[in-house]
């Protein structure tokens, strides 16, 4: 199962824990693929990722707006993509069903995607963060 390494961490008390969180869903969706599940729950853990993901990234965008964050473009086309690919899935899922090769595509997207993202992407803006307040995550609040 996935965890949030120390590594991983922006030192953004709210994004960390929001990622946490995601992490937990993530490791759902995994289960999902190694062993067959209701189609009720298949469709909330979908539908939470769906909605979580976007207030997760609202999230983010908001402490890169206020600390004037120079590559929050960058960032936000990240995010952008992810939702596009996710939704994709979801509605590939919502047409055919739910699939083993489905799951596995879920699966493996999701993983590498955010797994990639906290550790590069959001790991990077976190020291900026930290840089640009002076190491006080609480000096700018959204």
């Amino acid at each position: 199962m996935l965890r949030l390494l120390k590594s991983m961490e922006t030192g953004i008390q709210e994004i960390d824990d929001q990622h946490r969180e995601l992490i937990n869903r993530i490791n759902k969706v995994i289960k999902m693929g190694e062993a067959a599940k209701s189609k009720e729950e298949t469709e909330e853990t979908l539908t939470f990722l769906a909605e979580y993901v976007l207030k997760h990234f609202a999230t983010e965008d908001d402490y890169m707006n206020k600390c004037s964050y120079p590559i929050c473009y960058l960032h936000q086309g990240q995010h952008s993509g992810f939702v596009e690919k996710f939704l994709e899935v979801k509605e590939r899922y919502e047409k055919s069903g739910y699939s083993t090769e489905l799951a596995t595509e879920l699966n493996a997207f999701i993983v590498s995607w955010v797994i990639n993202h906290i550790a590069t992407s959001d790991a990077a803006f976190g020291r900026y963060y930290l840089k640009k307040i002076g190491g006080d995550p609480e000096a700018i609040t959204v």
